[in-house]
């Protein structure tokens, strides 16, 4: 086993995503880096050494779209599988509380849009 933390894993990696809604809209980031570059997504990342899983959340959540919410329950848990990587995610349902959506982080575009 490889002791460089920039290594390709190992093990899979958790990852936590967040559906934030405002009324009746939900808001999604477009990628700006693999994986999944250029496609939308709910923000979300990788779950920082020693850190909680709904911490990471609402760190990423902010990270990426400058956006405050309110955490809540866990909606799922799954994960992508592919060659180059393996990641655990999981996603919370959050209340919107303040911010207007603004690309950040990995980010390409931030933005609420309708649920439908």
């Amino acid at each position: 086993m490889q002791s460089d933390l920039h290594a390709k894993a190992v093990h899979p990696r958790p990852a936590v995503g967040v559906v934030c809604f405002r009324g009746e809209e939900v808001l999604l980031i477009r990628r700006g880096r693999p994986p999944r570059q250029g496609e939308w997504s709910i923000p979300g990342g990788k779950v920082g050494w020693g850190e909680s899983l709904q911490t990471a959340a609402l760190r990423e959540l902010h990270e990426e779209t400058g956006v405050h919410a309110a955490l809540g329950d866990l909606v799922a848990v799954y994960e992508i599988i592919e060659p180059d990587f393996h990641y655990v995610l999981i996603d919370y349902a959050a209340e919107w509380i303040a911010g207007e959506p603004r690309a950040g982080d990995d980010a390409d575009e931030a933005r609420f849009m309708p649920i439908d």
